[in-house]
């Protein structure tokens, strides 16, 4: 459910929605049902029309590996992604020029493939598309000037005069979250 009207409180908030927050939010309300779960997806003020596209998922490929291909599967998301993706069966490894080269066949180590390409902003879109049609994930947009404020059994998230207590909190905004840097947790890139 999308909406900007953030509850009262919630089991987890989890602030970012990009890849890594789209797939904890799956695997979380999948793992446990009974878990309500807010999403938050950074959007400018006053803007209801923030897409996947818009928010930051660029249209670099990326490559899943096998134990990311599992994971998807155990969660029921595999079977929609692979139509998406290009298995990597072979690897060759050269240098022009020079002796020696390998081959990697993905067969020959009982393996379908290495791993899957696919589009970020394509596997984004399918992953928005499954956390969308889970009843205990809430999605809310919000801007970047929400404050967190930590207490004795977990956070309170503040935007302007709305608040949300959430017993656990998860920051996958990026690598240099604004929200990480605000609470004194330090990190080089």
């Amino acid at each position: 459910m999308n909406t900007n009207i953030l509850p009262a409180e919630t089991d987890i908030v989890i602030s970012g929605a990009g890849l890594t927050g789209l797939c904890l939010a799956s695997l979380l309300a999948r793992q446990q049902p009974s878990w309500n779960i807010l999403l938050l997806q950074a959007a400018p003020p006053d803007d209801d029309s923030v897409t996947s596209r818009d928010a930051g998922f660029d249209h670099r490929q990326i490559v899943l590996a096998e134990s990311s291909r599992r994971i998807l599967s155990h969660m029921g998301l595999w079977s929609d992604i692979e139509q998406h993706t290009a298995a990597i069966a072979e690897i060759r490894v050269s240098d022009r020029g020079h002796i020696g080269r390998s081959q990697l066949v993905a067969l020959e180590q009982n393996l379908d493939a290495y791993g899957y390409v696919i589009d970020a902003a394509q596997l984004a879109s399918l992953l928005s598309a499954a956390v969308d049609k889970l009843p205990n994930v809430q999605r809310s947009k919000v801007t970047n000037h929400f404050v967190l404020k930590p207490i004795a059994n977990g956070m309170v998230l503040q935007e302007g005069s709305n608040s949300v207590h959430a017993r656990l909190t998860v920051l996958a905004n990026g690598i240099a979250p604004l929200a990480a840097q605000k609470l004194g947790i330090a990190f080089q890139c």
